[in-house]
C-alpha cells in the first residue's frame, strides 16, 4: 500500500524562506489534480490562487500567525442568532 510522495523537497537557505522555497514548484505542470497540503507559513493568497488557478486543489492550516484569516474562519464556523428585525412573513389562504 501506497501512502504517498514526496514530490520534491530543498534545504532552505539562510537568505532564503519557506514560501520563496516552494516557488519552483509552483507550476501549472506539477499542480493540475493535485492536492496541495502545506503549513500555516504558506498561507497565502497567491500560493491558493495559483493552485486554484491551475486546476489543483489545496488543504491549508490557519494559525494566530494569520490574523485575518483566523478571525474569518472562526465568524464563518460560528453559530449565529437570526436577526429577525429583517425577517418579512407573509400567509396566503385559498
Amino acid at each position: 500500500m501506497t501512502t504517498g510522495t514526496v514530490l520534491w523537497q530543498c534545504h532552505v537557505g539562510e537568505k532564503q524562506n519557506e514560501i520563496s522555497a516552494l516557488k519552483p514548484l509552483l507550476t501549472p505542470e506539477l499542480l493540475k489534480w493535485r492536492s496541495v497540503t502545506v503549513d500555516a507559513t504558506q498561507a497565502q493568497r497567491e500560493l491558493c490562487r495559483n493552485v486554484h488557478h491551475w486546476g489543483g486543489a489545496s488543504v491549508l492550516i490557519a494559525k494566530d500567525n494569520q490574523p485575518t484569516l483566523t478571525e474569518d474562519f472562526a465568524e464563518l464556523f460560528e453559530e449565529r442568532t437570526p436577526d429577525r428585525r429583517h425577517w418579512q412573513q407573509a400567509e396566503t389562504w385559498d
